[in-house]
């Protein structure tokens, strides 16, 4: 019988976690969503107006340093991940590794995770993460054990406070020592009336509070971060670290500069350059070096999207001796729904493109509004589709859609009540993205349209019809039994 070990880290980085609470995380937190990238990935785009939602049913992952693991994910009624299987494939076989599951309160918090490792034929406890909410599901309390000696045994505790609007004020981190909870770290956080966080601070313990590390903010009138800057603590006073500024252009950020405190005096760093196309995406970024008094090139980076906005391609390039060379290419293919089905990370070798090193390959699913990171050189994924009722969204009053009979055996019709005379396409995939039938491609009259829909060539199980054209964007689940 094979036997794998993995450690509760392992677990919880494959497993896409919750990891516990990492030291100053919400400045961590505030600077990434500040990201033009991630900012993008915020804005509501056709997902919005469909039916079905779409999350990850199996993901199998290549690396160049270890065997290709498979994880397999299940679900609540209600779309919440509920088990995560990772499997290796060792000899040609699957082999199970570790095992993540989560269990949810009815207001569909994640009130408790264990994490387990696959040994001698069984699952083995390996560490667990019991969680608090608020009323108004703010999380307030976690505690994380670990198995050891056949019992859980305390290990880290974290307690939140917020204020009126929801906001984190402080979060406590305290260890199990000596059969008691002993002080770790605090954070504290002050906001401007918009929401903003202004101050960040953090202190640790030492038999008493000792001050550590502070960052300010600044921003515009529009919400957009101006600057921050980053403090330590030198036992007598607060020292400068590193700063970033940024400036704006119809709320996009179009530079970012980053500068260092060296001998009391600021020093640049780098600098970064944004363009975007006509839907405010990132197309370019420039990057260059502080060097010898001046700004001198050193990398680029060049991004394609797909339909929903998902990331299609990522170029890195680095000036080297006079001229850009390639570095690393990124690739991802999507499904009609935006959900990535495969992904690729290679590597220039001076003459062709190889997969000879690992990357971070961005998965996006769900018309490309979630994303996992993982760490490899390929990803192959398939989706199950979840059906969301939406039928008080707005501007769906406008159209009056439903399809009868359904289930169906073989034929079933679509009526579509329309306010106005309008071009409609009408395609039909089957719930892992892959186009069935491209059923319509035309315009309808105003009031009531009957449309066919023939399934006598296609196996039995269940469907989505894609409803898009003018001020119309719709989906719905199709269920074929035969």
């Amino acid at each position: 019988m094979l036997c794998f070990i993995a450690s509760a880290a392992d677990i919880e980085d494959s497993l896409h976690g919750p990891i516990m609470h990492k030291y100053m995380q919400i400045h961590n937190d505030l600077i990434e969503k500040q990201d033009p990238f991630n900012k993008q990935y915020e804005v509501s785009q056709l997902k919005s107006l469909n039916d079905n939602a779409f999350t990850l049913d199996t993901l199998t992952l290549y690396s160049v340093y270890s065997n290709p693991a498979k994880f397999t994910y299940t679900h609540t009624e209600n779309g919440n991940i509920e088990n995560v299987l990772k499997e290796i494939l060792e000899n040609e076989i699957w082999v199970p590794f570790s095992l993540k599951t989560s269990t949810y309160d009815s207001a569909g918090n994640e009130i408790l995770v264990i994490w387990q490792s696959w040994n001698n034929g069984s699952w083995i406890n390996s560490s667990k993460i019991s969680n608090t909410y608020s009323i108004d599901k703010k999380l307030v309390n976690s505690i994380r054990q670990n198995w050891e000696d056949g019992q859980w045994q305390n290990d880290i505790q974290e307690t939140y406070t917020y204020n009126s609007s929801g906001d984190p004020v402080a979060i406590l981190v305290e260890t199990w020592k000596d059969n008691a909870w002993e002080n770790s770290t605090h954070e504290i956080y002050t906001y401007d009336e918009d929401g903003n966080l202004l101050t960040a601070f953090g202190e640790v313990w030492d038999s008493i509070w000792v001050n550590d590390h502070q960052h300010t903010y600044d921003y515009d009138n529009a919400g957009n971060m101006l600057s921050w800057l980053s403090e330590d603590w030198d036992s007598t006073n607060w020292l400068n670290v590193y700063k970033e500024s940024y400036t704006y252009e119809n709320n996009n950020r179009i530079t970012k500069i980053g500068e260092i405190w060296i001998n009391d005096a600021w020093v640049f760093d780098q600098s970064f350059e944004y363009s975007y196309n006509e839907l405010d995406y990132v197309t370019d970024v420039m990057i260059d070096r502080w060097e010898e008094d001046n700004w001198v090139s050193y990398q680029k980076q060049n991004f394609t999207y797909d339909t929903y906005g998902g990331m299609e391609t990522k170029n890195l390039s680095e000036w080297t001796e006079g001229d850009w060379a390639n570095v690393s290419y990124h690739q991802n293919t999507y499904d009609a729904f935006g959900n990535v089905k495969t992904g690729q990370y290679f590597v220039w070798n001076g003459d062709t493109w190889e997969q000879s090193d690992d990357g971070t390959i961005r998965v996006f699913y769900d018309y490309s509004t979630e994303y996992y990171d993982f760490t490899g050189y390929r990803t192959e994924a398939e989706y199950t589709s979840l059906y969301v009722n939406k039928s008080e969204k707005e501007g769906k009053a406008d159209f009056d859609i439903s399809i009868s009979p359904n289930p169906t055996a073989d034929i079933a019709f679509l009526l579509i009540d329309s306010p106005k005379q309008t071009d409609l396409n009408l395609r039909l995939f089957d719930i892992h993205g892959k186009l069935q039938q491209e059923i319509l491609n035309n315009r309808i009259m105003k009031g009531m349209n009957a449309i066919g829909l023939d399934l006598n060539d296609s196996e039995s199980g269940q469907y989505i019809l894609l409803i898009y054209g003018e001020n119309i964007s719709e989906s719905i689940k199709v269920i074929l039994h035969k």
